[in-house]
C-alpha cells in the first residue's frame, strides 16, 4: 500500500514550512472510528432517533464532534458561537445535514485504506481521546465548572492536531508517536515547522466560538506554574491530558499540580482515574477499540469485528451512491406515474423485487387504492379497494404502523386474510411485502411486491436501507403531489379570469345581435310568407343561430385551451358537472337530478374540455325539454365490447316528453329544434361534432311521452396503452 508523506508546498524557511502545513490541514480527510461512523449512519435512518441519541453517538468520536462543531457555527447557520452540547449544535444542522457529514466521513475512509501500523496507532489515539474527555468531564463536576458538556468536547478535541498531522503523513507520525511524549514535540516541530497543539488551536479557532476551548487545546502541555492564572477550562485539560497518560508524566507531581491549580483533594484524584478507566473499557470493546495490552486471542477477534464493520461502512457508501441516482431519477420524474414507474424499477434493480405495485392512500376515503388505469400482469389494479384500518391487510398495518411487513411473520390473522393471499397471487409470487411510504404524519401509499421466502432471507441485511429508499420516494411523491396542487391553484385563477373575460365579451356581442335578429322579425313580417326574399332571409337567420351559439361556447372557453388530452376520469367528471348544474338549472329543485355511476371505471385517455362540453350541452338540452317535476339520470358502465373492441358508456337520459319523429330523422343537424325556450337544435350538432373528435360514437333512444336517452361510447384507452 502506498502511503503518503508530507511535502511542504513552500520549501524554504520555517515558517514557510509551517504555513504550507496549516494549509495542507483538512479536517473532512481525519479519519473517524469506524464503529462510531456506523452507528451514526444507522441512527440517521431511523425516523425515531432522537437528538439526544444521535449526540451521544458523535461525542464517541473526535472528527465527528469536531465536524458539528465547525459545520453548526459556520456562516450558513445562526448561531451564537457557544458550547452549549452536541444536542444543541444537532438542532442547528438538523438530522440530514448530520448524516451527510456521517456519509462523507465513510466516504473518505473508504478511498483512504490504512496500514494495520496505521490502524494500531488510532485505535490508541481515539482511546486516549476517550480517555481525556472522561476525565475532563468529572474534573468539570468535581470544580462546579458551568458545562461539563464543554469540558467533555474539550477533552475530546485535545489531540485534533495531532491527528490532522497524523492524516498529513501517516509514516512519519507512526514514527513520533511511538517516541517518549517528551521528544514528541520536538519531532513534530522538526518535520513539520509546527506541533499539533497549534494544529488544534488553527482549525478549532475558526469557528469563532465564545468559549475557551480553542486556548485549552494550544497550552495543554504548558507547565502548571504557567497556568496559575488561566481559565479554568484550560486548567482541567491540562490536567486531564496529563492523568489520562500516567507513563508519560509523574502522577505524583500531577496530582500536586491539580491541588495547587483547583485545589482538588488529591483523594479524589485515584478514584475518578478508576471510575473512568472502568468506564472506557466497556467503551473500548463497544467501538472496537485494541488496548495495547490485549492478548493474541482477542486481538484477532477484534480484527474480525473490524473488518466486519469496514464491509458494512463499505455497503452504506454502496447504498448511499445508489439512492443519489435513484432521488435524482425520481426528482426529475413529472408525475405521479412517473415516479411510480422509477420507484418500481429501482425497487428491481436495489432489491431484487420485479413484480410490484403501489397502492394510493386515499384520506378522503380512508382507503388505499390501486393505481388508476394500471395493471399488474393482465389484471386491472384500479379495482383494489383496502380500506385503513388495523389488521383488515398487510398493507394497511405496514402504512399504520409505519414500519415495513412481510406475509410470512407469525401473526396468523395477518397471513391469513384473504386480500393478502389475494396480493400473493396477483404479484405471482410466495409472499407479500409491504413498504409504506410516508413523510412524517403525511401517508401517502404502500408498495406491495412479490417475494419469496429467500429473497426475504437475502434482504435482512438490507432492511434499513429498504426503509431510507422507502421515505426517499415518498419525499419525490409528496413533493410532486405539492407541485401539483399549486399548478392546480395557479390554472383555477387563470380559468376565473379568462372565464370573467369571455363573459364580459359575451353580454358586449349579445346586444348586437339582439338588434339584428328583431330587425330581421320586423322585416319578415312586413314582407310576408309569400316574399321571394324569405329563404333567404331565413338563411340569416340560421347563421345567427349558429353565430349565438358559437358565442354560448365562450362561456366556457378555457377547457379547451388547459383541459386538453390526458388521463380523464369520468366518474369524477359526471360528478363535478352535476354539482355544476344542479347549481345553475335546478335551483328549488324543480327539476332532479340522479346518477348511476359504475364504480369500477378506470381513467381514460381523453379530452377533458370536450368531454366536459358534451356533458353540459346534453344535460342542458335535457332540461330544456323537461317540465318541474321531470328527471334527469346521468350513467357510466364500463365492460362495453362493440365490434371486438373495448369502449366506455357514458348516458343522458330524462323522463321527458320526447322526440318526435321528424326531429329524430335530423338530429344531428344543425336545425331548429321542437324544445320550448331559447335553446337552438345546434347544440346536437356540436356535441356530435365533438363525440366525433373523441373518436367516440353516438346513438340517441326516443319515445313521445316515454323520454329520451343520448348515449356516448369512448375508447376504452388506459394510461399505459398508445392512442
Amino acid at each position: 500500500m502506498t502511503t503518503r508523506t508530507f511535502t511542504p508546498a513552500f520549501p524554504g524557511s520555517m515558517d514557510s514550512v509551517k504555513n504550507s502545513c496549516l494549509l495542507a490541514v483538512d479536517l473532512e480527510r481525519l479519519p473517524a472510528i469506524p464503529a462510531v461512523l456506523l452507528e451514526l449512519i444507522e441512527a440517521c435512518s431511523q425516523a425515531d432517533t432522537s437528538l439526544k441519541q444521535l449526540a451521544d453517538i458523535v461525542s464517541q468520536d473526535v472528527v465527528l464532534s469536531a465536524k458539528v462543531l465547525a459545520a453548526a457555527n459556520s456562516p450558513l447557520y445562526r448561531q451564537w458561537g457557544e458550547v452549549a452540547g452536541l444536542e444543541r449544535q444537532l438542532s442547528v444542522l438538523g438530522v440530514e445535514t448530520l448524516k451527510s457529514i456521517a456519509i462523507t466521513s465513510a466516504v473518505q475512509q473508504f478511498f483512504s485504506r490504512l496500514g494495520e501500523q496505521h490502524e494500531a496507532y488510532l485505535d490508541g489515539y481515539w482511546y486516549r481521546s476517550l480517555k481525556v474527555a472522561q476525565i475532563a468531564r468529572e474534573l468539570a463536576i468535581l470544580l462546579q465548572h458551568h458545562s461539563e458538556e464543554e469540558a467533555y468536547l474539550a477533552g475530546l478535541l485535545h489531540g485534533l492536531g495531532e491527528l490532522a498531522l497524523f492524516q498529513l503523513s501517516p509514516d512519519d507520525y507512526v514514527e513520533i508517536a511511538a517516541k517518549p511524549r517528551g521528544l514528541q514535540r520536538e519531532e513534530q516541530q522538526r518535520r513539520f515547522a509546527v506541533i499539533g497543539e497549534e494544529v488544534g488551536f488553527h482549525l478549532i479557532d475558526r469557528w469563532h466560538l465564545r468559549s475557551f476551548l480553542a486556548d485549552a487545546v494550544r497550552y495543554q502541555d504548558e507547565s502548571s506554574e504557567a497556568l496559575l492564572d488561566a481559565p479554568q477550562l484550560v486548567k482541567i485539560v491540562h490536567l486531564a491530558q496529563r492523568l489520562a497518560q500516567p507513563d508519560a508524566y509523574d502522577l505524583d507531581q500531577t496530582i500536586l499540580a491539580a491541588e495547587q491549580l483547583s485545589g482538588i483533594d488529591p483523594s479524589h484524584i485515584e478514584s475518578l482515574v478508576l471510575r473512568v478507566d472502568g468506564r472506557l473499557q466497556q467503551l473500548a470493546g463497544s467501538l472496537e477499540l485494541m488496548p495495547l495490552e490485549a492478548g493474541a486471542v482477542r486481538e484477532e477477534q477484534a480484527l474480525q469485528v473490524k473488518l466486519t464493520t469496514r464491509l458494512e461502512l463499505a455497503r452504506h457508501v454502496r447504498d448511499f451512491a445508489l439512492l443519489s441516482a435513484s432521488r435524482q431519477q425520481m426528482a426529475e420524474a413529472a408525475s405521479w406515474h412517473a415516479i411510480v414507474n422509477e420507484l418500481q424499477y429501482n425497487l428491481g434493480v436495489l432489491f431484487g423485487l420485479k413484480q410490484s405495485m403501489v397502492l394510493r392512500y386515499n384520506p378522503d376515503q380512508e382507503r388505499l387504492e390501486g393505481d388508476v388505469g394500471g395493471r399488474v400482469g393482465n389484471k386491472p389494479m384500479d379495482a383494489l379497494h383496502l380500506s385503513l384500518e388495523a389488521g383488515k391487510s398487510l398493507a394497511a398495518d405496514a402504512l399504520l404502523e409505519q414500519r415495513v411487513l412481510h406475509s410470512f411473520d407469525d401473526n396468523p390473522a395477518r397471513s391469513h386474510a384473504v386480500v393478502n393471499r389475494q396480493l400473493c397471487h396477483l404479484l405471482g409470487d410466495e409472499g407479500v411485502v409491504c413498504i409504506p411510504l410516508f413523510v412524517g404524519q403525511a401517508m401517502l401509499g404502500v408498495v406491495v411486491a412479490g417475494i419469496s421466502r429467500k429473497r426475504l432471507k437475502q434482504l435482512d441485511f438490507q432492511q434499513d436501507f429498504m426503509e431510507v429508499f422507502a421515505q426517499m420516494a415518498a419525499a419525490s411523491i409528496l413533493r410532486q403531489q405539492r407541485w401539483q396542487e399549486a399548478e392546480e391553484l395557479h390554472l383555477n385563477e387563470l380559468r376565473i379570469k379568462v372565464q370573467n373575460h369571455a363573459r364580459t365579451l359575451l353580454h358586449e356581442a349579445n346586444t348586437p345581435l339582439g338588434v339584428i335578429n328583431n330587425s330581421l322579425q320586423r322585416v319578415d313580417s312586413k314582407l310576408g310568407s309569400g316574399h321571394a326574399v324569405q329563404a333567404e332571409l331565413a338563411t340569416i337567420k340560421n347563421e345567427l343561430e349558429r353565430l349565438g351559439t358559437v358565442l354560448q361556447r365562450m362561456r366556457d372557453p378555457v377547457e379547451e385551451i388547459i383541459d386538453g388530452d390526458g388521463l380523464v376520469d369520468l366518474n369524477r367528471l359526471v360528478e363535478n358537472q352535476l354539482a355544476v348544474f344542479k347549481a345553475s338549472f335546478c335551483a328549488g329543485d324543480k327539476i332532479k337530478c340522479v346518477k348511476d355511476l359504475d364504480d369500477r371505471l378506470p381513467a381514460i385517455h381523453s379530452h377533458h374540455g370536450r368531454l366536459k362540453q358534451v356533458l353540459a350541452n346534453l344535460m342542458k338540452n335535457a332540461s330544456e325539454a323537461l317540465e318541474e317535476g321531470g328527471t334527469i339520470k346521468l350513467e357510466t358502465r364500463d365492460g362495453v365490447n362493440l365490434n371486438g373492441e373495448e369502449f366506455i358508456e357514458i348516458s343522458v337520459s330524462d323522463d321527458g316528453p320526447g322526440i318526435p319523429r321528424a326531429v329524430m330523422d335530423e338530429l344531428f343537424l344543425p336545425v331548429k329544434s321542437e324544445k320550448k325556450g331559447n335553446h337552438s337544435g345546434t347544440g346536437l350538432a356540436i356535441v356530435k361534432n365533438l363525440v366525433d373528435e373523441l373518436e367516440g360514437t353516438i346513438s340517441c333512444y326516443s319515445r313521445e311521452q316515454e323520454g329520451t336517452r343520448f348515449g356516448i361510447l369512448l375508447p376504452r384507452r388506459l394510461v399505459d396503452e398508445p392512442a
